[in-house]
C-alpha cells in the first residue's frame, strides 16, 4: 500500500484527480491509495476514514454511466456484483471486495477441486444473466457485434494471427463464419467475462467486476470468455464437456447452440493468442505470478500453449473452421520452441 506522499505514487495530475474525487464523492481526502492491477490500470483502491473503496476511471462518461447503471440494477436484484456507491463523470465508486481473483484461486486449488469451483462460476453467470432478464436490463444495453464490419473483423482473427507469425493458414470460408456470428435474439451478457474480472470472497462466493463493456449477444459468450481465458488451467476434456453441458442447461441453450459456442470460443482464444504474441514479440516470457497478481495479459509460455491446444480441440467441432486445426497444432509447436 502506498501513502499519498510515499514512493511510487501516481503522477501529480492523476493523484489530484483521485483526491478531488474522494473529497467530492466520499466526503474526505484519501488516507492512502493502492493499485490492485498496477499503476497502468484505471482502478484504484483508496482508504478514506478507515474504509477502503474501489475507484475506477472509465474511458468516457458514457462508459461510466453504463457500468453504474448495470451495477445498480444487478446488485438490487441480488446478482453477484459489487455494490455501486456513486458515479460521477468518468468515475465509478464501488464497494471493495478484496483481491482474491478467480484466475489466482483457480490455479491454486487441486485439480480435482477445479470442477467444483468452476461450477460455482457458472452459477454466478446464470445468476447475473437471470437478474438482467427479470429487470429488463437487456432491453437497455446495446447489442455487441451488430454490424457486418464487426462480424467480419472477428471472423478474420485467425488470418491476423497467422500474418503476425508469418505462418501458413489453411483456407476457410470467412464470410460464412462472419454470418454465423450474427445473433438473432441477443440477450444480456457481461462480455468481458475473463477470470481476472471475477473475485472470490471469504466464503468462496464468486462476484463479477468491470461492467463497462456489458451489452447483449449470445448468452454462451460469457462462458466462451471464461473457459477461453488464458489463465484457465488445462482441464480434462471430460470435465470440460460436463461444464459446457451444464452451462448450456443453466443459460437456457440447446444442442443447436453448441457449434456456435465452439466457433465463438475458438475465435476468442485466437484473439487472446494474438494479444499474447504481440506483447511478447521477441522478448522473454513474462513472470506468471506477477501476471496473475496484476491481471495482465498472460504472456506466459504455459498459458499460451494451453490456450492454443484448447483452440485446436474446439475448432474441430466448430462450423466452418475445422480446416484450421493444423494451424493451431503448428501454433502449439511454435510456442513450445520459444
Amino acid at each position: 500500500m502506498n501513502s499519498l506522499t510515499g514512493n511510487g505514487v501516481a503522477d501529480g495530475a492523476v493523484l489530484e484527480s483521485v483526491e478531488e474525487c474522494c473529497i467530492h464523492l466520499l466526503g474526505a481526502p484519501p488516507d492512502s491509495i493502492d493499485y490492485p492491477g498496477g499503476k497502468s490500470r484505471k482502478s484504484i483502491r483508496v482508504w478514506v476514514s478507515g474504509q477502503s473503496f474501489i475507484l475506477s476511471s472509465r474511458r468516457s462518461e458514457g462508459r461510466a454511466q453504463l457500468e453504474a447503471g448495470v451495477l445498480h440494477e444487478l446488485h438490487k436484484a441480488g446478482a453477484p456484483v459489487p455494490e455501486l456507491l456513486v458515479q460521477h463523470g468518468k468515475w465509478v465508486v464501488q464497494k471493495d471486495l478484496g483481491d482474491n481473483r478467480l484466475s489466482i484461486a483457480l490455479n491454486s486449488v487441486a485439480e480435482h477441486d477445479q470442477e467444483a469451483l468452476l461450477g460455482k462460476v457458472l452459477e454466478s453467470i446464470e445468476a447475473y444473466q437471470l437478474a438482467a432478464m427479470h429487470t429488463g436490463l437487456g432491453a437497455r444495453v446495446a447489442e455487441i457485434g451488430q454490424t457486418e464490419e464487426w462480424n467480419m473483423k472477428f471472423a478474420q482473427a485467425p488470418m491476423r494471427l497467422a500474418g503476425e507469425l508469418s505462418m501458413k493458414l489453411p483456407k476457410y470460408p470467412v464470410a460464412d463464419v462472419a454470418s454465423l456470428l450474427k445473433i438473432e435474439q441477443p440477450q444480456f451478457i457481461k462480455w468481458d467475462a475473463r477470470l481476472g474480472n471475477a473475485l472470490l470472497d471469504d466464503q468462496q462466493r464468486v462476484y463479477w467486476i468491470d461492467w463497462e463493456h456489458a451489452g447483449k449477444r449470445h448468452p454462451m459468450d460469457d462462458v466462451a470468455w471464461m473457459l477461453g481465458d488464458e489463465y484457465m488451467p488445462e482441464l480434462d476434456p471430460v470435465v470440460e464437456a460436463r461444464l459446457i453441458d451444464a452451462a448450456m442447461r443453466m443459460l437456457g441453450c440447446s444442442e443447436k447452440d453448441l457449434p456456435y459456442f465452439f466457433l465463438m470460443g475458438t475465435l476468442h482464444m485466437t484473439i487472446r493468442l494474438a494479444l499474447i504474441v504481440d506483447r511478447k514479440a521477441d522478448k522473454d516470457w513474462w513472470d506468471p505470478d506477477k501476471c496473475m497478481q496484476l491481471d495482465h495479459i498472460g504472456v506466459v509460455k504455459k498459458q499460451a500453449i494451453t490456450l492454443a491446444r484448447r483452440a485446436s480441440r474446439w475448432c474441430e467441432i466448430a462450423p466452418c473452421i475445422k480446416s484450421l486445426q493444423p494451424f493451431y497444432d503448428e501454433l502449439v509447436a511454435y510456442i513450445e520452441k520459444q
